[in-house]
């Protein structure tokens, strides 16, 4: 519930050059609890009820709710949580990266183009990179092929994903792998 009431704030109301990682990030460390005071306000608390104010029924404003009915002790051992679920994209490097957005994955299927993505066959501890790239990629272009080109893309867009079981799990790869191929994307496992 914290997860979508930030993400939703960050889509729905930030700015788009503040639509990233590091603004959750930086959210979450501007939260505070404090288990003794259950009435303390921190800054996103803040920022939601003048959210609520305006439009009590926006989407992250109801899940930010549901979050805050957690106790303090509660709600102190999510914040970590959700810390450390988030602790690489608080890598400097990896912030900068998923700052702003140049792959530009939805023009993939407009022009031919090639995108290499390449990642350490030794050490996998940015592959999740990888499969949400992935991941981004699929789901970008069967909403592009649906929506702009009735259903298929005008120019074939073929992924090789060697080394695929290394590359971090692209959620329901197997039904992605068959639904695809209508919209003229194709994926190579290997």
């Amino acid at each position: 519930m914290l997860y979508a009431a930030l993400i939703g704030y960050i889509h729905y109301e930030a700015p788009e050059n503040e639509q990233n990682f590091k603004m959750l990030l930086e959210m979450i460390n501007s939260m505070e609890v404090r288990e003794d005071d259950e009435s303390f306000k921190n800054a996103i608390d803040l920022i939601f009820e003048d959210l609520e104010k305006e439009k009590p029924d926006h989407f992250a404003v109801r899940q930010y709710k549901k979050f805050k009915l957690a106790a303090g002790k509660t709600a102190k051992s999510i914040l970590v949580s959700a810390g450390a679920r988030l602790a690489p994209f608080d890598i400097a490097e990896l912030r900068e990266l998923t700052a702003y957005d140049d792959l530009e994955l939805d023009t993939l299927g407009d022009e031919k183009t090639a995108l290499f993505l390449i990642m350490s066959d030794t050490d996998s501890t940015f592959s999740f990179l990888i499969s949400m790239i992935y991941t981004q990629l699929f789901n970008l272009l069967c909403e592009k092929a649906d929506d702009e080109y009735g259903g298929r893309l005008p120019v074939h867009v073929r992924c090789l994903i060697d080394e695929c079981a290394n590359c971090g799990t692209i959620p329901n790869l197997e039904k992605l792998v068959a639904t695809i191929r209508s919209r003229e994307i194709s994926a190579c496992l290997i």
